[in-house]
């Protein structure tokens, strides 16, 4: 009887302890599966945060490239539409934003707006460039703004009609005028009259029977001149940086010369303009910057306003062709004929504005 009690007694022990183990086992278990659960919502919203993070990122990437695409996009709007963008300003500040620059669309389908501005009043030389871009779903914004400093494309006026490195003949009833000051022309050679060849100027002038003082001949400072030299002194760069923002023409039949031409031209071979070329290039008030990479004839009645300049020799008569600003050649210049080449403010002056718009180091900011 004791035996049985104390094996009864033995028998509850042990099930109590197996009750316990039980116990702390499923207790355990629940923990491992709490904290699994608890790690898995941990790695889901982690990979959920990175998901939208990553989006967040791209996004924001879209909107900085649109704002940058829409900076080189300004750029080169203002230097096509210089005249427009400076126009109207108010109290000598220009806020300029039209709808050719608001939201314009990428590829992406990301977008730009562009404004421009200016620090200084009445300073148009100097201006601020904002473009502000925004994603393809419009979340994100970024702005960037650079300034952008005006730069004329000569860095020497002409002050006089005929500037040429070689020897200069004026022949048949050829005219050259500057009635602004007592100077008509500068040789690096010589200068000769024949026929009724003949300088104006508002003093007098000169022809093969009087010197009036106008012409100057073996000037020391062309004298010897490469033409790439002569240019570079003029322009101030490489004749390939010219080039390479001109409007480009392998010949003149390639050109459409006409009274609506302005800015700068290159013309990348000798060129022989005449009335079946064009009655007329360019205005006063817009004048063209020509540029003959060879040697340069005018004829007929064709008229020119703004400066030529010719790499090879200058053919001007045969007519009554008329330049109105000035001749620049890297050769020698023969006029013939009744054309006349005439020194004339107006055009030069406005051949100062043509010019491009660089970016100013420095200032670019993304703030």
């Amino acid at each position: 009887m004791i035996v049985l009690r104390r094996h009864n007694r033995f028998l509850h022990r042990a099930n109590s302890v197996f009750a316990q183990n039980g116990i702390a086992t499923l207790t355990i278990a629940v923990v491992l599966l709490v904290a699994a659960t608890l790690i898995i919502l941990f790695v889901t919203n982690n990979n959920l945060l990175q998901q939208k993070s990553t989006a967040n990122q791209n996004r924001n990437n879209q909107a900085f490239f649109a704002a940058d695409a829409g900076i080189q996009f300004g750029i080169a709007y203002l230097n096509n539409n210089r005249a427009a963008v400076i126009a109207n300003p108010v109290s000598g500040f220009i806020n300029y934003s039209v709808a050719a620059l608001q939201n314009i669309t990428l590829s992406n389908n990301s977008k730009f707006t562009v404004v421009y501005t200016n620090p200084t009043a009445n300073n148009f030389n100097v201006i601020t460039i904002t473009s502000t871009g925004t994603s393809d779903d419009g979340t994100s914004t970024r702005v960037i703004s650079q300034q952008v400093s005006f730069q004329t494309m000569l860095v020497h006026s002409p002050t006089l009609p005929l500037t040429s490195v070689g020897a200069v003949t004026l022949s048949g009833s050829s005219n050259v005028k500057n009635l602004n000051s007592n100077s008509t022309i500068q040789s690096g050679s010589t200068v000769s009259f024949s026929g009724s060849g003949s300088t104006t100027t508002s003093t007098g002038g000169s022809n093969k029977n009087h010197n009036g003082g106008d012409t100057s001949a073996s000037v020391s400072s062309l004298n010897g001149l490469t033409a790439s030299q002569f240019f570079n002194s003029m322009f101030g760069v490489s004749s390939s940086s010219v080039k390479n923002g001109a409007t480009y023409c392998a010949t003149v039949s390639a050109c459409s010369l006409s009274i609506t031409t302005s800015g700068v031209v290159w013309i990348d071979s000798s060129a022989t303009i005449n009335d079946s070329v064009a009655n007329q290039i360019g205005t006063a008030v817009s004048p063209v910057i020509m540029i003959v990479n060879g040697s340069f004839s005018l004829s007929g009645g064709t008229s020119i306003y703004g400066i030529i300049y010719a790499f090879g020799n200058s053919s001007v008569g045969n007519g009554t062709a008329q330049v109105f600003g000035a001749l620049l050649s890297a050769g020698t210049v023969n006029t013939t004929g009744n054309i006349s080449i005439n020194y004339d403010t107006t055009t030069i002056n406005n051949v100062s504005n043509i010019g491009t718009y660089a970016k100013i180091p420095g200032s670019w900011r993304d703030f």
